[in-house]
């Protein structure tokens, strides 16, 4: 299996992203009937679909900072002590988050508060429109508050409104990495109060606000000027939705798998360094190795005799540079050092960006 590229944009969540994309991996596997010890190539298939699936998760999560931007800059426009309930709730009738940014439950701010001025926060959040205001914890701590004041979409996400959301370690940790680094930070997973249902399915993306706009130079600084957070809360599933391939793509997918892997021509895949990363049976049976054998090995080193190894670079070089590459016929060598006559087709990879990342090869005894 390769090595794929799949870096989360946001680095300090580097580990949350990475179990979000793994069991987006694990459930695509899963749909497709993948068995990795068994089935080389259907997992190939299935491996290459995911990554594809975790490239668009990386940019949807990008898409909520452009939410988390918005809500930043509304608030920064009112002031961090002039925002209201009636402003904010206008701001959040401008926005269709739902089209904007699908897989957002809505965007809110969280304020700080410290322990000597709870009393007092109550009592403005109170008289901002929201009579019965309380803050409510998790499980109890000594610490600031870091309690959600508004947040759009009430008719899905009240519960949540006056939640603390100091007093549970996931979200906690997430806040105190953004307001520390000055960066958006996703938590590890939650359960939200606003969908039980879901335990551990949910998550928080938070990007800190800082007093006048201006982000500090040190994270000491930082801590000391940070007075919120905009942040959204992401349900897993609905983050995805949309983004899963398909039933009938997956249906396809496996159909494709099963004809690659019965075909009697040989039929294998390579990265741009010429290392085989899938294996068919029609390639077992045509040289002798087994998937398990040439997988991760250099083809120039597996197959090609010795006289005709710059052809091999020459066609990693095409490749590389996208050039397109007529059939031709050539001899290959088989496990027993047997030299035999094949025509060889070479079609490129590419990612889903459209850059070519490896090529695959049908190969022909004549």
């Amino acid at each position: 299996m390769p090595k794929n590229k799949i870096r989360p944009f946001l680095l300090g969540s580097r580990w949350t992203m990475s179990s979000l994309i793994l069991g987006m991996i694990i459930s695509i596997a899963a749909s497709l009937g993948v068995n990795y010890f068994n089935h080389q190539h259907a997992d190939q298939v299935a491996f290459e679909t995911a990554v594809a699936t975790a490239d668009a998760v990386v940019n949807r999560i990008k898409l909520y900072q452009y939410g988390l931007r918005g809500t930043r800059g509304a608030i920064h426009t009112m002031g961090d002590e002039g925002i209201n309930r009636e402003a904010f709730d206008r701001y959040s009738r401008t926005r269709d988050v739902a089209v904007e940014f699908p897989g957002a439950r809505g965007f809110g701010f969280i304020r700080r508060v410290a322990r000597q001025d709870e009393a007092q926060f109550v009592a403005m959040a109170r008289a901002d429109g929201w009579p019965d205001f309380a803050i409510r914890e998790l499980a109890p701590h000594d610490n600031d508050r870091f309690v959600i004041q508004y947040i759009s979409n009430l008719e899905l996400n009240k519960p949540a409104v006056g939640l603390d959301i100091a007093s549970e370690f996931n979200r906690r940790q997430a806040a105190l990495s953004a307001m520390r680094s000055g960066e958006v930070r996703l938590s590890a997973p939650i359960t939200l109060v606003q969908n039980l249902g879901k335990p551990q399915q949910s998550f928080l993306i938070l990007m800190p606000l800082y007093r006048n706009g201006i982000t500090p130079d040190t994270a000491e600084a930082r801590e000391a000027q940070v007075f919120g957070w905009s942040y959204a809360p992401l349900i897993t599933d609905e983050v995805l939705s949309g983004i899963r391939p398909t039933e009938e793509v997956i249906a396809e997918q496996k159909k494709l798998a099963a004809i690659v892997e019965s075909s009697v021509d040989g039929i294998m895949s390579k990265d741009l360094n010429g290392a085989v990363t899938s294996w068919n049976k029609g390639a077992e049976a045509l040289f002798g190795f087994s998937a398990d054998e040439a997988v991760g090995q250099r083809i120039v080193d597996l197959l090609i005799p010795e006289d005709l190894q710059s052809e091999e670079s020459e066609l990693l070089a095409s490749i590389r540079e996208g050039k397109p590459i007529s059939s031709f016929n050539t001899l290959r060598k088989h496990k027993n050092q047997q030299l035999i006559p094949v025509a060889i087709t070479v079609s490129p990879i590419l990612d889903s960006s459209g850059n070519v990342v490896g090529a695959a090869k049908t190969v022909r005894d004549i």
